[in-house]
């Protein structure tokens, strides 16, 4: 028997540029951005060195007598930073709850500043937690965590894709753990953090193992959400084994809008206002395969 084997990478999937942690510092030049904090004067508009509606947590292993303030003339930005003095413990400090652009309908991508002066054991990272409209956690997507990081550098989170479909809301975190042996001294800062949404799209195939016995039967689905044009052109690819194309198609994605009441507040004057959140749309194809093989 032959079989016809498919394999797929998501070329669909939106990536991130080249260069990881360190490397590449453009931003995301396909993200919108939906929240920013450079630890700046505007970020402590009542002038206690602390950010602006951002929480801390407290309680076993979180000592509240860490200091975590606002600092200037160390930034990796602009001229202030976020500075966390270690004294054994944690600390875990979480920006208000994100809602203007966040939605189902997207990925993400968070990129910030960290530098690290005296650790040797604890770990670093950020997080980015969703919630839904009831303030109910859904998931929390973390970073590599890091130690060893005199110089500022830059950590990037790759896209990430929400799996719920009752996303409403984000929170990022800033997150400094101890591990079995816990940094009795050092200092952390954190600064430029940028978190931006990006168009959701994925590849699906109508077989979950993506081998076929008969060509005609395979079908490719695209599904696309969180973009700003209603019909864009939709361009699929089958390649073999050698990375040669074997067939080709260009179409338009028939778009659907998609709608959401503004904002918790106007179901206080019983207004029912929406705004648009984007198009979202699917498309299949069938590649036309001549000859048993590999393909991607």
């Amino acid at each position: 028997m032959l079989f016809w084997g498919l394999c797929l990478l998501l070329f669909a999937q939106v990536a991130a540029p080249p260069g990881g942690a360190g490397g590449d510092e453009r931003r995301h030049s396909d993200a919108k951005q939906i929240y920013y904090c450079g630890f700046e004067a505007e970020d402590d508009a009542d002038y206690d060195h602390w950010p602006d509606h951002w929480t801390r947590r407290r309680g076993a292993n979180y000592p509240g007598y860490l200091p975590v303030e606002i600092r200037t003339g160390d930034a990796q930005q602009g001229e202030g930073c976020l500075e966390l003095t270690l004294n054994g413990g944690g600390v875990a400090i979480f920006s208000p709850p994100i809602e203007e652009g966040v939605g189902p309908l997207f990925s993400y991508v968070l990129e910030g500043y960290v530098q690290t002066l005296g650790l040797e054991r604890d770990r670093v990272y950020f997080s980015v937690t969703f919630f839904d409209d009831a303030g109910n956690a859904l998931e929390t997507i973390r970073s590599k965590p890091v130690t060893l990081v005199p110089e500022w550098r830059k950590i990037r989170m790759p896209p990430m894709i929400p799996n719920s479909t009752e996303v409403a809301s984000a929170v990022i975190g800033l997150h400094v753990e101890p591990s079995d042996k816990q940094d009795i001294h050092g200092l952390v800062r954190f600064d430029d953090l940028w978190f931006a949404r990006l168009p959701r799209m994925s590849l699906r195939m109508n077989r979950p193992d993506n081998v076929y016995t008969d060509p005609r039967q395979v079908k490719v689905t695209c599904d696309v959400s969180g973009i700003f044009e209603r019909d864009p052109e939709m361009v699929f690819e089958l390649l073999d084994q050698s990375w040669q194309r074997v067939d080709y198609r260009s179409s338009r994605l028939d778009g659907e809008a998609v709608a959401r009441r503004s904002s918790k507040g106007s179901e206080l004057f019983g207004a029912d206002v929406t705004k648009a959140q984007g198009f979202r749309g699917a498309t299949d194809w069938s590649p036309d395969i001549m000859h048993p093989g590999f393909y991607r």
